[in-house]
């Protein structure tokens, strides 16, 4: 599991993923150059809540590792109905 997902999974948010190679979109694709004009990152992945950029995958777990992920995912709306990972 990739250090985004399982930071997700630790805090126990509702999230849609969107895997790019699984809908056929090749490795630096058009999807990661939009993303790269919207946020200015077009690596991924890319967590997006609510329509607000939070980070990729170093960032992700960095706020996880810091206690913050949950917050800030709250404040942006998300819903938790999957129960937290065991840090």
């Amino acid at each position: 599991m990739d250090k985004a997902k399982a930071a997700l999974a630790a805090v126990g948010v509702d999230y849609t993923l969107i895997e790019l190679d699984e809908c056929g979109e090749p490795r630096n694709g058009d999807v990661q150059q939009i993303l790269k004009s919207i946020n200015g990152c077009k690596s991924v992945p890319n967590v997006i809540a609510a329509g607000t950029f939070i980070g990729g995958g170093d960032r992700i777990a960095a706020l996880q590792r810091k206690g913050e992920l949950r917050e800030i995912l709250e404040q942006a709306g998300c819903t938790f109905s999957g129960k937290q990972a065991e840090q």
